[in-house]
């Protein structure tokens, strides 16, 4: 079959169709397959020969495909893939098959599709890739509006590679520079805004619930339980060196702000002071993890304990040095994290705040747990006194926890000096707030801090559930750094995973997702990087496709270079020259005017006698007849200048 639908302005409308298909499957992953369906049939209807195409058989293949894929593929209860076989059918009527002027309401269907997506929740803010495509599909339109006539009212008979470049790559390339710096304005600001408002939303409303498990704020006193979800959240691999032992910490978020809401106590993040850039690692990693993190509601960037340094870009942080990644959390995404488990330096500016503590708790008992020593050792023995005092004092559970005596601090009454040992009952966010109200009222810096902590160890790694949320604190030691101490007792180890059967590497029945499709990329396990390739597999069909027809047109091109008779190529050469010359002299030419024709009107406004050159040409061309000279160029620039008023025009006879 010959591509005889192959033009610069069928291959822009494929690029531009190819590009919608790609941002569909992207953001509508539930529409994949009759998107690749509909896209493919799309392409063959655009390559389908001319005559095919008089007959309407693509307006018909778009009907027939549309119709069965929302038949047999799009499921009435998905709007998602709705939404995605609506935008790729609505793309294939508009540019399949290509036709002049259409390539511009790419834009209108760019901006319908952000109306749309905006009216969606948790819509993040890559949609906006969609503006720089609009805005390319304008601009090239508008070049091939102008292109296009005026190559044809020439009738310049250039190959098509030279037409490609010309008309279509050159153009493309420029226009696509402009769109997409102008499109990555329009993410960045909107990004800044984002990121700026969600701060200040922060500042006076309550933090929402994020990775599965784990809350951006901690508070003991209203609720009775602990969320024991199974699902995975995060996993981690290590690159180099021994294998970690015992349990690791994967830290979220490290929490200064402590406030009373009648017998509940929380803890928040410092949020007085606006976010900025994250500075740099205060060290440089010699070992190196990666996390995958799956998709959530919030834009922490979690890394193990004491590591600072990851390879994200953009990163922001807040008073108390917490690292957010905006758009981080609504996708499935891995990165490189410092695995030196170190400790982090603390700024001495902002210590003071680590020892305040509420003027409510002020008439709790204290006397009856605090001991004097606490305030005359180093802060690591004092973390080390308090933490043995409250494993001895108090016991770990997760479920039926005490009522909370009312008044303020109820809560930690009933916990910390409770009569019975049912009434000194709780889980780590007890421990850990007890430990760090204890410290800082002997005159020690420290925090809380919320993670996850797991010892559930497999082939690939690490992997942190929602059921391994846990709670800890910081003491800056005495070298003035930020250490780690895990109040906690060791039996939550037990307990956190009770009642959850674990088989082998998949996860619990109750489990929604499977842990196999959603493993990092790891360059020594085929399997992790074939099970993320699947997740790409519309990318690559697509981007395979578009090679095969580039391949495929080099090779035509190729074959029609190889068999191209230069003694044409030279009659056409020639015959070009004299075309620009006539309409260089105004002389009117349209598509359907010939060569004699040409001849004849340079004949009457020059005076000189063409028809032996015409002849020539037209037996080198049509016949067997030997190569012509060249036509008199010179001589007819010169002779139109001489005469330019005894231009006659042909008569009829009478």
């Amino acid at each position: 079959m010959r591509f005889s639908g192959i033009t610069p302005l069928s291959i822009c409308h494929l690029a531009f169709y190819s590009l919608i298909a790609l941002y569909l499957c992207a953001f509508h992953s539930s529409s994949e397959t009759p998107v690749l369906i509909i896209y493919f049939s799309g392409v063959v209807a655009e390559l389908l020969p001319r005559w095919l195409r008089r007959l309407f058989l693509p307006e018909i293949l778009l009907v027939t495909v549309t119709a069965l894929c929302w038949w047999l593929l799009v499921p009435p209860q998905s709007q998602e893939a709705m939404h995605g076989t609506a935008g790729i059918t609505i793309a294939y009527w508009l540019l399949i098959p290509s036709r002049l002027g259409m390539l511009r309401w790419v834009l209108s269907l760019v901006i319908v599709e952000l109306l749309l997506m905006s009216r969606l929740p948790n819509t993040g803010l890559a949609t906006l890739v969609a503006v720089p495509i609009g805005l390319a599909a304008l601009g090239m339109d508008s070049w091939l509006a102008g292109a296009i006539p005026a190559r044809a009212s020439a009738r310049l008979k250039t190959q098509i590679a030279h037409s490609i470049v010309r008309w279509a790559i050159i153009p493309v390339c420029f226009v696509v520079i402009i769109a997409v710096s102008v499109g990555s304005w329009v993410v960045k600001e909107v990004a800044h805004y984002h990121v700026t408002h969600k701060a200040a939303a922060n500042q006076g409303s309550k933090f929402g619930p994020v990775v599965i498990g784990l809350e951006e704020s901690l508070s003991i006193g209203n609720h009775n339980s602990v969320d024991r979800d199974p699902r995975i959240a995060a996993r981690l691999t290590w690159e180099a060196g021994a294998d970690p032992v015992g349990m690791v910490y994967l830290r979220a978020l490290a929490l200064s702000q402590m406030s009373l809401d009648g017998s509940t106590l929380s803890w928040k993040p410092d949020s007085s002071l606006p976010l900025k850039t994250a500075p740099p690692a205060s060290h440089q990693p010699t070992r190196w993890a990666r996390i995958l993190r799956m998709p959530s509601r919030t834009d922490v960037v979690l890394r193990p304990d004491g590591g600072d340094a990851t390879d994200l870009e953009g990163v922001v942080v807040d008073g108390d040095n917490n690292r957010y990644r905006p758009l981080l959390g609504e996708a499935l995404r891995s990165y490189r994290v410092d695995f030196d488990d170190g400790q982090l330096e603390a700024d001495v500016n902002t210590l003071a705040q680590y020892r305040t503590v509420a003027v409510e708790l002020k008439d709790l008992p204290w006397q009856e747990i605090e001991d004097a020593r606490w305030r005359t050792v180093s802060p690591e023995r004092a973390a080390t006194l308090i933490r043995e005092r409250l494993q001895e004092r108090c016991n770990y559970a997760l479920e039926n926890l005490p009522v909370a005596a009312p008044g303020p601090g109820g809560v930690l009454r009933g916990f910390l000096f409770g009569r019975t040992e049912a009434e000194r009952r709780g889980h780590c966010q007890y421990f850990s707030t007890a430990a760090v109200i204890l410290l800082r009222r002997a005159g020690h810096t420290a925090r809380c801090v919320a993670g996850f902590a797991s010892i559930e160890f497999d082939d690939r790694g690490i992997v942190f559930r929602g059921l391994h949320a846990h709670a800890w604190i910081e003491v800056v030691n005495a070298e003035g750094r930020w250490q780690r101490f895990d109040p906690t007792p060791s039996i939550r180890n037990e307990l956190v995973t009770e009642g959850i059967k674990l088989d082998g590497n998949s996860a619990t029945d109750a489990q929604e997702a499977e842990p196999e499709a959603l493993l990092p990329v790891d360059k020594e396990n085929p399997e992790s990087l074939s099970a993320i390739a699947m997740n790409w597999w519309p990318v690559s069909a697509i981007f395979a496709a578009s090679l095969v027809f580039v391949v495929v047109l080099v090779i035509r091109r190729t074959r029609n270079h190889g068999s191209k008779d230069p003694r044409l190529a030279e009659l056409q050469r020639r015959n070009d020259d004299l075309m620009r010359l006539a309409m260089t002299l105004g002389v009117s030419i349209k598509p359907a005017t010939t060569l004699s024709e040409i001849a004849t009107s340079l004949e009457l406004r020059t005076g000189i006698d063409l028809h032996h050159h015409l002849d020539a040409h037209l037996a080198a061309r049509f016949g067997n007849g030997p190569l012509p000279e060249p036509w008199p160029i010179e001589a007819l620039k010169q002779a139109a200048r001489v005469k330019p008023s005894q231009t006659k025009q042909p008569t009829t006879p009478s």
